[in-house]
Order: structure tokens, then C-alpha cells, then sequence
């Protein structure tokens, strides 16, 4: 499968087949930091983390600069990624919104098998920052409106 002419063609590139050996290790790896990172609910029931070291940005851009410095796309999403990797409960809250208007969000990360506490503070966010009257409505239509 291809996503030819979207611009993401190069996210589908990859390094091709990994040995055995590589892969034992780097998941080895990976358990030992899920491990430590683990080891961080036991003084907190959840944790807010950003989504992202930037506010949204437009579908397509692969380039950032943050205070001088170039930023890889792939390093802009490093918080998801990492939250990813250990394989934990998340969900994500709209928090506010750029000079540009675009949603700044925030994680609510939790313990495994802790989903229903991770949607209780998600939901507890949302009420109190992102309810529906704070923010204008999104440039689709929505469910139930007539397209025209």
C-alpha cells in the first residue's frame, strides 16, 4: 500500500528486515525501560505529559524549528511515541490553543489496565478545559448538519 501523492510517501520507507539478534535485543531493551517507566505509578496514579513539543501544525509539514533549533517530525511526536512503546493506557485532551488557533492537547497517561481511570481524568480535563463552548467549532460539518 502506497500513499502516493499525499506527501507521506517517505513513512512508508523503512530499513527493511531486522535479525533475530537485533530484534531480541532492542525489545530487551525496551521491557527494561517500560520497567523503569512503570516504576513512576507507584508514587503517581496518572500522568500529564504533552502530546507533542509543538502546537498542531499543517497536515504535510515535516520541517520545525523550535528557538533556532531544527526539529525532525519525528522527534515533534516523541512523547506519543514513547507512551506507545510501553504499551500503557492514554488518551488525549484539547488544553487550549496556539497564537494560530490550532489545539495544543495534553496526554493523561495511566498504569496498565488503568483505561477507566485514564478516561475519568480525561473526561474530568475535558469538562473544565476544553468544552465545547471555550473553542470555536471545527471547519467541517457536523454530525447531524446539512452539507451543502
Amino acid at each position: 500500500m502506497t500513499a502516493s501523492g499525499t506527501g507521506t510517501d517517505h513513512l512508508l520507507d523503512g530499513p527493511g528486515p531486522a535479525a533475530l539478534d537485533d530484534v531480541a535485543r532492542v525489545a530487551s531493551a525496551r521491557d527494561a525501560l517500560r520497567a523503569e517507566f512503570l516504576r513512576t505509578f507507584q508514587a503517581h496514579h496518572v500522568l500529564l505529559m504533552p502530546v507533542a513539543c509543538l502546537p498542531a501544525f499543517e497536515v504535510g509539514a515535516e520541517d520545525f524549528e523550535i528557538a533556532g533549533v531544527s526539529v525532525p517530525y519525528w522527534q515533534v511526536l516523541a512523547c506519543c511515541r514513547a507512551i506507545s512503546l510501553f504499551g500503557v493506557p492514554s488518551a488525549v485532551v484539547r488544553c487550549g490553543l496556539s497564537r494560530e488557533g490550532l489545539p495544543v492537547d495534553v496526554q493523561v497517561v495511566g498504569p496498565p489496565y488503568a483505561e477507566a481511570l485514564v478516561l475519568r481524568v480525561a473526561t474530568h480535563l475535558e469538562e473544565r478545559l476544553s468544552g465545547a463552548a471555550h473553542w470555536p467549532p471545527p471547519p467541517w460539518p457536523q454530525a447531524g448538519s446539512k452539507c451543502s
